[in-house]
């Protein structure tokens, strides 16, 4: 009788998460990421650094901010870009959100865009920025990491 009370549960169990499915098991971050309005990462764009040198995006600067060259429709109004994030053991996973702010002109604008990031961000060994397209790869740091474990 005690065997039969546990297997219930169990069966129930295996239903409802067939039901739902294994996804839901799995902590998927990367299915609740908002890009905002539409644009492009420009992986790989050389821009000119702070320092004076040319530098290909992304990367982070002295002062902790990241620096990505992205592609977008406008020119009528001021968009706005900022930086969210989602966190592992030993990197974090970076992705920019547009605002076009109502914008209803449609010549292509390529800019780099500079947000700055948060120190929980900048302590990870790896800044990896992720576009809208599904494209990643890690920033080249120029922001002095922290050598703690």
């Amino acid at each position: 009788m005690i065997r039969n009370r546990l297997i219930l549960p169990t069966f129930v169990c295996a239903l409802v998460l067939a039901a739902i499915g294994c996804d839901a098991l799995v902590d998927r971050p990367e299915l609740a990421r908002d890009f905002g309005s539409p644009y492009n990462v420009l992986f790989g764009e050389v821009v000119e650094a702070a320092n004076g040198l040319t530098q290909a995006t992304p990367f982070t600067d002295g002062s902790g901010a990241l620096h990505v060259a992205v592609q977008f429709t406008g020119g009528c109004a001021n968009h706005t870009f900022r930086a969210d994030h989602t966190l592992a053991e030993a990197s974090a996973t970076v992705w920019l959100v547009h605002a076009s702010n109502g914008e209803t002109c449609e010549a292509l604008l390529s800019v780099e865009v500079v947000v700055p990031l948060p120190s929980d961000v900048l302590e990870k060994d790896d800044i990896i920025l992720v576009g809208p397209s599904g494209q990643d790869e890690i920033a080249t740091r120029f922001d002095n990491p922290s050598e703690d474990p």
